[in-house]
């Protein structure tokens, strides 16, 4: 199917929070990485993070009117009167928290959550916190905060990689792979993981699996593990727009695996409007078409530790990372803080089914290699991936791919 215009796809007019704050960070974000990189992140993990700093009270004044301003909340709202604001943020946080949370798949006949959320606050021991922050952190924001001898670099990265290798159940062993990478005048550390674990609807038949040629965007070609599969797809092809996009369901149901190529592999201009947003997603999918789809997809692991500052003041939150300038008045009031350290970590590995999966659903595993396919989708050169929250219509990941590892 062909849109005639990329006014639609590009028109963001009356949509919620959310969604407009996910495509200002995914342009950021995706503009600060160049397209020849590997990338991942995940944007609702953010906009839980910011949530709770703006929500809990830790930041006031001009500080928190800058993140309220950065997460496009309805409410009206002045540096002096934030309250509304506040409640606003309280609602959507738990909102978006319990729904993703509650989110299951069944993996070995067990159930099994599907995302797994945790934020992490890091604060110099010794800090009197205050009582409300204290509360509101654990209850509203079902996060933890943990004090920390920043001074102790060593054991300092040693406890928040101990908390996130937790966290993800050993998807993320490490998140500081060097001490030195955290700077011992540190006050505040804020960390936030997200994992998304799903088995495909249809899977892939490892025995159709093969080694085939992938070609890098500098165009070197590469051997990787090719996963094969014939099936009916949501499918859009268009020139005027530049991609090419298919849609695979995960078990759940409620989330797809989208991938994105370019038509023209010279030009991957479409396929990046995608990754930043500037086409919006959920126009896109309504203007797929199902069709019998011989889709090829590299096996591979998507990994991205990245710090968050740089996107983050480019979106208008400056004065959280400004010395004397931040207002953290809402955690304590034992010293003036600001935040010097905002990282993400993200993991996203992509294979046949999941080797624990294999004996649940190789029942629904019915190779199709006998049909006629309509369409062609072999992903053989750099492509967008996403993972697509079908009720909210927002990228829970979303990453580009270059290089399959």
């Amino acid at each position: 199917m062909c849109i005639r215009s990329d006014g639609e796809v590009s028109d963001y007019e009356g949509q919620t929070s959310q969604v407009l704050f996910m495509r200002n960070y995914l342009g950021q974000t995706s503009f600060d990485f160049p397209v020849d990189r590997n990338f991942l992140t995940c944007p609702i993990n953010v906009l839980f993070l910011l949530a709770t700093l703006f929500g809990s009270g830790a930041t006031k004044g001009r500080t928190a009117l800058e993140i309220g301003q950065a997460l496009q909340l309805r409410r009206d709202m002045t540096e002096h009167n934030l309250k509304p604001a506040m409640e606003e943020v309280k609602m959507l946080y738990r909102d978006l928290y319990h729904e993703l949370s509650a989110e299951q798949t069944m993996v070995n006949d067990r159930p099994t959550n599907v995302i797994k959320i945790a934020n992490g606050i890091f604060l110099k021991a010794g800090y009197e916190v205050d009582t409300f922050f204290n509360w509101s952190v654990q209850n509203e924001y079902f996060s933890k905060f943990h004090q920390l001898n920043f001074e102790d670099t060593v054991e300092a990265a040693r406890r928040i990689n101990s908390w996130v290798n937790t966290e993800t159940k050993g998807l993320i062993p490490q998140l500081f792979q060097n001490p030195a990478e955290i700077p011992r005048d540190t006050r505040v550390a804020l960390v936030n993981v997200l994992t998304f674990k799903d088995v495909w609807q249809r899977m892939f038949l490892p025995v159709q699996t093969n080694v085939e040629g992938f070609t890098m965007s500098n165009g070197r070609r590469i051997d990787v593990s090719m996963m094969s599969i014939t099936e009916e797809l949501p499918y859009l092809y268009d020139t005027s727009l530049g991609i090419a996009m298919v849609r695979k369901w995960f078990k759940n149901g409620r989330y797809s695996f989208v991938v994105v190529m370019p038509t023209d592999k010279t030009d991957t201009t479409g396929m990046e409007s995608v990754l930043s947003g500037s086409y919006r997603l959920s126009v896109l999918v309504e203007k797929q078409e199902d069709r019998l789809v011989s889709f090829k997809l590299p096996k591979f692991k998507l990994e991205s530790t990245f710090s968050l500052i740089g996107s983050l003041e480019s979106m208008g939150i400056r004065r959280l990372f400004q010395k004397g300038a931040a207002d953290l008045t809402g955690i304590t009031n034992v010293e003036r803080l600001y935040v010097n350290l905002m990282k993400q970590s993200n993991v996203l590995k992509v294979d046949e089914a999941g080797v624990e999966a294999v004996s649940a659903v190789v029942g629904l595993a019915v190779p199709m290699s006998l049909v006629r396919p309509e369409v062609m989708f072999h992903v053989n050169s750099t492509f967008v991936c996403i993972i697509y929250d079908e009720q909210l219509k927002v990228p829970i990941f979303a990453g580009r791919v270059t290089r399959p590892t």
